[in-house]
């Protein structure tokens, strides 16, 4: 029988690219009374985050390109997809992202795009 330990056993997974080194973002969305298990479990102890909407109604903020090509939205570790760019309140004209504008999800920077509208 061959001698092994856990160091050995992890490099040759990952050098054979059987395991992912770090897995970052995977999405989970949980539901009320069922279980949910991760993709890849096991996470490293204090590697968790969770993202969530914390509001079930929208956090308006009046923003401005006059000036800058970046806003800094006051929050960080916004949740994907969650940030609707708008010329009003009443959302006139709805702007599109990665294509009129950019969003740091983590820092909560919104920046105009060059060929944006």
């Amino acid at each position: 029988m061959s001698y092994t330990t856990i160091d050995i056993v992890k490099k040759h997974l990952l050098e054979n690219q059987l395991i992912a080194g770090r897995i970052e973002d995977e999405l989970l969305k949980l539901a009320i009374d069922t279980e949910s298990k991760l993709k890849y479990p096991p996470v490293s102890e204090g590697s968790e985050k969770v993202k969530a909407r914390e509001q079930f109604r929208p956090d308006y903020q009046r923003a401005s390109f006059a000036q800058e090509d970046e806003v800094d939205l006051n929050k960080n570790n916004l949740v994907r997809d969650s940030v609707v760019v708008a010329t009003d309140s009443s959302l006139g004209t709805i702007f599109q992202e990665n294509i009129d504008f950019s969003i740091n999800y983590a820092d909560g920077i919104l920046s105009r795009l060059p060929d944006g509208n």
